[in-house]
This record gives C-alpha cells, sequence and structure tokens, in this order.
C-alpha cells in the first residue's frame, strides 16, 4: 500500500473480490457434480475406484499447476490467469453437460470414451 496519509480500510479492491467471487463459483460447480455423476457413471459400468480417480484428478492438477502459475503469476498477470481459469471452467462444465450425449451402449469403446471425457474435463 501506499502511504496516502489515510488510514488502510481493509477489505479487497475489485480484482481480488472478482477472484474471490470466480474461485467459489469455480469450486461451487465441481462439487455441483457429486450427486449426480456417480450414478451417471455407475449406470455406464464405470468402476468406483475409476469414479474416485475422476474426482481426484481435479485436485491433482490444482497441486501440480500451482507452482507454475505461482511462479509466472507477476509475467503473465491475474487478469489473464483469471480469464483463463473462466475460459478452462466453461469448456470443463460443457464437457460434463455432453456426457450424456456420449452413446450407451455397453462396450468397452464407449466406457473407455466416457473415461475419457470426464478425466479430461476434471483436468482442466
Amino acid at each position: 500500500m501506499h502511504d496516502t496519509g489515510e488510514p488502510d480500510k481493509g477489505g479487497l479492491d475489485r480484482t481480488s473480490s472478482i477472484i474471490c467471487i470466480f474461485d467459489f463459483i469455480s469450486y461451487l460447480s465441481y462439487m455441483s457434480l457429486a450427486p449426480i455423476f456417480p450414478s451417471e457413471a455407475r449406470s455406464r459400468g464405470i468402476s468406483l475406484p475409476m469414479i474416485g480417480t475422476i474426482y481426484a484428478a481435479y485436485s491433482i492438477s490444482n497441486t501440480l499447476l500451482a507452482p507454475i502459475v505461482g511462479m509466472t503469476l507477476a509475467k503473465v498477470g491475474r487478469r489473464r490467469y483469471v480469464l483463463i481459469g473462466m475460459i478452462c471452467l466453461f469448456v470443463s462444465m460443457t464437457m460434463f453437460g455432453l456426457v450424456p450425449a456420449i452413446p450407451f451402449v455397453k462396450t468397452n469403446f464407449n466406457e473407455n470414451e466416457f473415461i475419457i471425457v470426464t478425466l479430461s474435463a476434471r483436468l482442466i
């Protein structure tokens, strides 16, 4: 903070507020899948360990990318990362929205296709 002679009012600036709101919506959107996705996956023959792996993919990708984002944040800028995050969230949620469109035929190819689409959506 610059010393302007006025007392610090505390609180968040506009950019930080937007980041906090976006972060909240991001986590909310991923957790909204919890009541629906397991039954959809089980109806397609996906095993419980694979469902757990698909859910864990989000946390794993966050853990792996956090140091990279942290190191490049000053160069790239917060606004660009927020925009990139919004685009990734849009793509991920669109992919999950299209999951029911994957044909429901009990073959290995369709099981694998379902796993690839949902795992990719979680990794984004």
